[in-house]
């Protein structure tokens, strides 16, 4: 069987491009044929034989028109031997406390297999988690910017929790930027100058962005982040309380500190599971029965 980590073209997928490798990476390490394919979601439609893997599937509900409900997958002549897509969930749904189910859950639910890159959400809405891991040939060679001019580089949305934290780290002297909407090339480059990659929520509670933190740890970045509900990430990376991290970014910072941590969580990563392991386990439970069409939306409190 082939498997594509098919990347929808919604609105700032382009955060998706390192999961999207590190998955592919790992298929094809798993011994698996993988590719990556982007799509708008207009044009996704299933292949014979072909396993996919959805990122950005919370942006565009509207593919669901166009995939046949899992219990009816294989009576279809058409679709016989296609396997249902497996949709990588990459939301925070627990942002109030509670989970919050989005109005196109019950048709994704019925339709596709999800994974869960969070066990809260996995446990809060009975999917599977599968977390990421290690990933060889994502490593980037371990360097070292003997001039990095930025102390502290944020990238993303910024929201009042995450610009006060920022506000805080500038007022104890420490350089810092912040970026939106930068990808690629330009991010990397960013990051070489940079000797902290701050990670803070933009909820409460926070569920840990492993998405975000990966690919930076296996850039060799150090990467100083909040702590997370139930204490999910402090094994990948070094978190505090939101209101200490100003503080720790200035002792990471002093006497080049940063280093040091950045070292020790790249030997943390290589003794991680892999992330071919997680996906070959996954993927065997993948074809479980099919979800009763008259099955309720999960729904439960944190």
């Amino acid at each position: 069987m082939l498997y594509r980590v098919v990347l929808l073209m919604v609105p700032y997928h382009e955060c998706f491009h390192d999961l999207a490798a590190l998955l592919s990476l790992a298929l094809n390490e798993a011994g698996l044929s993988a590719s990556v394919h982007a799509t708008p979601p207009s044009a996704y439609t299933l292949r014979h034989g072909v396993q996919d893997i959805l990122l950005g599937a919370h942006a565009a509900p509207e593919i669901w028109d166009r995939v046949p409900p899992r219990a009816l997958l294989s009576s279809l002549g058409v679709y016989a031997g296609t396997p249902p897509p497996i949709v990588y969930q990459t939301e925070n749904l627990c942002r109030s406390g509670q989970v919050e189910v989005p109005p196109w859950w019950r048709r994704q639910a019925l339709r596709a297999v999800t994974w869960d890159y969070s066990a809260v959400n996995a446990r809060l809405l009975g999917t599977r988690h599968v977390p990421l891991g290690y990933v060889p040939g994502f490593v980037r060679p371990f360097t070292v910017n003997p001039f990095p001019d930025i102390d502290v580089l944020f990238y993303g949305s910024v929201n009042d929790r995450r610009s006060a934290v920022l506000d805080r780290m500038t007022a104890l002297g420490l350089r810092c930027q912040t970026v939106f909407n930068t990808f690629g090339e330009k991010l990397d480059r960013l990051i070489a100058r940079s000797k902290i990659i701050l990670n803070v929520h933009f909820y409460e509670p926070g569920l840990f962005e492993s998405i975000r933190v990966f690919p930076l740890i296996h850039r060799g970045a150090c990467v100083l982040g909040e702590e997370s509900l139930e204490g999910e990430g402090a094994e990948h990376c070094m978190t505090v309380p939101y209101a200490e991290l100003a503080k720790m970014a200035a002792l990471l910072v002093e006497s080049d500190n940063y280093m040091v941590q950045r070292a020790a969580d790249h030997v943390k990563l290589r003794r991680h599971p892999r992330l071919s392991e997680r996906l070959r386990e996954a993927l065997s439970a993948a074809n479980d029965p099919a979800p009763s069409s008259s099955a309720p939306a999960p729904v439960a409190s944190a």
